[in-house]
């Protein structure tokens, strides 16, 4: 049974800290989702601890910004810790992968298509500034 987990959401409290073991990056945020309706028809959402680590850490660091929009990959893992003499427990994702997540409607609701060109449709041709939703 593999340990596997894939989410997009939107980013709240990104920090980067620095291992004193290591001296590697470490980016922690949370990332809340969409968790359903309330039973009286009122949105639901959830959140999720996200924690990277080297290189990924550090490449994602330099980009994330409060409420953008990613797609996180990686497995779950549990932290325990003991404060006042109570026992916590958190679930945080470990992410392999983290990617911006783009939104596939321009500001007019209609969907973006990309065209590819006509002489070699596997190449793909450049898009125009202007085709490009944001």
């Amino acid at each position: 049974m593999a340990n596997r987990i894939s989410l997009d959401g939107q980013v709240f409290q990104p920090e980067t800290r620095y291992s004193q073991t290591t001296g590697k990056p470490v980016l922690n945020f949370n990332l809340s989702f969409y968790d359903g309706k309330t039973s009286d028809g009122k949105t639901k959402y959830g959140s999720i601890r996200v924690r990277a680590f080297g290189a990924l850490a550090e490449n994602i660091a330099k980009t994330i910004t409060e409420k953008d929009r990613y797609i996180v990959e990686g497995h779950l893992s549990a932290d325990k810790w003991e404060k006042d003499g109570k026992k916590h427990y958190q679930l945080v994702v470990i992410a392999d992968d983290i990617g911006k997540a783009f939104n596939k409607f321009a500001d007019d609701g209609k969907p973006v298509t990309v065209q590819q060109s006509a002489e070699d449709p596997a190449a793909g041709a450049p898009i125009p500034d202007e085709e490009i939703p944001f």
